[in-house]
């Protein structure tokens, strides 16, 4: 039998240490080397404060200058045969340092390097300084074992959860929703000293990066499945549907601050929000994100990467941005905004028949109004009070207004989740992309009056069926305008009110939709027959006191003076953040 080839194995051997020896971190009392120096070996000093290992503070990549690198030879490269290393270097910055921090800075490793951009040479790290103190060991006889500490771990993206939704808000039937990324982590062969946690864009950059890993991390020797067999609420408002996940591990004793450093297998959880507390949905829509583990023990560190994909699952015309510290929550609604032109302004020669008939030679839209109905202290209006710029600005402040529950409103201050209140403020943006289906702004007078509608874009055969009796428009009734039985006369000061009402109304029907689906939305939720669209024997009226819901009909319409209080209800609030669920795959 062939003997085994022991010189490859020692060179093999010898590269992995060599490997693993470059990943040591770099203390105070390294040993540098310059070859332009005439003594090229040089010392590291450690002059800011950083964690110690082995007692001795950590090198960061501040180190750059000549008070932390420190050279006792001349400069071969200076025309001066006489000018000290210290008075000529020119440094750059470190290259292949590690990926953790320390004091918000990265580390040096044995690897790293830095180039003297004067003789245009690297300086090496020689020696880490790091040393390891061997007691009552007998080597008589025998070669010394290696003196690397050894573990194992794996990282990999937890797959049974392929979406997100903020704060875990239920669905339209109540159904769970889960609040978090998740990832498993699996330590093995020996415990470590620290363990830590990054979210990185496409860019390298950290999103996130957990310093307090005791708040996130379970230990458990399958995924605790009982987490999500609670009992989902059956009653109350939406805002008590989200799932207080921190309560539910320790209710159930899967809450273990120190074990992540020690043998097991562990779920590590990241709920979104960057280290400023902010989630911000337009980070994870058509994005690749890169989520990273660095475990260390004794200096040595070993790191795992798993890259990951998000996109909105839902729809693409809403974003969503949440303050924990501010309880602040920004919600953008891109809207498309059309001009659809005026009616009852038009005038043509007098070839037409009217009754009675007229003898001018050119008969206009507000010639229909019988002589009858028009007093003189209600102007006939002849010209646009309210261009397309005007309707489109209180389309936008409607939205604004109704849709967001804030100091900002009469009735309505905020949401509640979790216990705790958060303002909501809607940004309306009018845009053709990504944005609502158009919706045509129309001005209307001296006619019949103009109902407004938004079927929707076409999802099912009701909708289909209501973009053929109806379109999507919002329209501006004003002065004479012709209603069932009798003229009527509309000032511009409450048709303004009735307008930004109008907008915020119809375009609240394509979110209820987006939501809680077609009946939901056509139903007026629940105040009318969804086909037919008339009042319900049973519809509730308005109420006397608080907010009134936007969406439903009621059997008699608020008067105008309480137009304020009109406000979109906080479970569709919370549907329309719903509505930035995203997809991990």
């Amino acid at each position: 039998m062939a003997k085994p080839d022991n010189t490859l194995k020692r060179k093999e051997r010898e590269e992995k240490e060599e490997a693993e020896d470059g990943l040591k971190f770099v203390i105070d009392g390294a040993k540098l080397k310059c070859d332009l120096c005439t003594v090229p070996e040089g010392d590291l000093k450690v002059n800011f404060d950083t964690p110690t290992i082995q007692d001795k503070k950590v090198a960061t990549v501040v180190e750059k200058d000549k008070k932390s690198l420190i050279f006792k030879g001349n400069c071969k490269k200076s025309p001066n045969s006489s000018s000290p290393c210290a008075s000529v270097m020119k440094l750059a910055d470190w290259k292949d340092v590690g990926t953790v921090y320390f004091q918000d800075q990265f580390p040096l490793l044995l690897k790293s390097t830095i180039k003297c951009e004067y003789g245009g040479v690297e300086i090496k790290i020689t020696d880490c300084a790091q040393r390891n103190e061997i007691e009552n060991l007998d080597i008589t006889g025998a070669p010394v074992p290696g003196l690397l500490p050894d573990f194992n771990i794996k990282f990999e993206l937890d797959k049974t959860e392929k979406t997100i939704v903020p704060f875990g808000i239920l669905d339209f039937e109540n159904k769970r929703e889960n609040p978090f990324f998740s990832f498993k982590y699996v330590l093995s062969k020996s415990k470590i000293d620290s363990l830590n946690f990054q979210i990185m864009d496409e860019d390298d950059t950290v999103i996130y990066q957990m310093t307090h890993l005791e708040t996130v991390i379970v230990k458990a020797s399958k995924k605790p499945e009982i987490l999500f067999e609670a009992k989902k609420p059956t009653e109350g408002p939406l805002i008590s549907k989200t799932w207080d996940y921190q309560e539910l591990y320790k209710q159930h004793g899967l809450f273990n601050p120190d074990d992540y450093t020690q043998v097991g297998e562990y779920y590590i959880h990241w709920d979104g929000f960057d280290n400023d507390d902010i989630y911000d949905s337009t980070r994870f829509n058509g994005k690749d994100l890169k989520a990273k583990i660095t475990a260390i023990k004794d200096g040595l560190q070993k790191s795992i990467v798993v890259d990951f994909s998000t996109k909105y699952s839902q729809v693409d015309w809403t974003d969503v941005k949440i303050d924990k510290k501010s309880k602040r929550i920004d919600v953008t609604l891109r809207v498309n905004l059309i001009d659809g032109g005026a009616e009852g302004l038009s005038c043509w020669n007098n070839t037409r028949n009217f009754n009675p008939p007229h003898t001018k030679s050119e008969i206009c839209d507000w010639d229909k109004i019988p002589e009858s109905e028009i007093n003189p202290s209600y102007p006939v209006i002849k010209t646009r009070t309210q261009s397309f710029s005007d309707l489109e600005k209180l389309a936008i402040e409607g939205l604004q207004y109704h849709w967001g529950r804030n100091k900002n409103h009469f009735a309505t201050k905020n949401i509640t989740i979790n216990s705790e209140h958060y303002e909501i403020y809607l940004s309306p943006m009018n845009t053709e992309n990504n944005a609502i289906k158009a919706v045509k702004l129309i001005y209307n007078t001296n006619g019949e009056w103009m109902r407004s509608g938004n079927p929707g874009s076409i999802k099912d055969p009701m909708t289909a069926v209501g973009n053929l009796v109806s379109r999507q428009a919002i329209c501006y009734n004003v002065g004479y305008i012709k209603y069932s039985e009798n003229w009527g006369y509309s000032y511009d000061n409450s048709e303004i009110e009735e307008f930004k009402f109008t907008s915020a109304h119809e375009i609240g029907h394509e979110i209820l939709k987006k939501y809680g689906g077609t009946f939901y939305s056509y139903g007026h939720k629940g105040s009318v027959n969804s086909v037919t669209q008339s009042m319900k024997k049973h519809a509730p009226p308005y109420p006397k006191n608080g907010e009134i819901d936007i969406m439903p009909y009621y059997p008699v319409s608020p008067p105008l003076s309480l137009y304020n209080r009109y406000e979109a209800a906080e479970n569709d609030v919370l549907g329309l953040i719903w509505l930035t669920k995203i997809n991990i795959t």
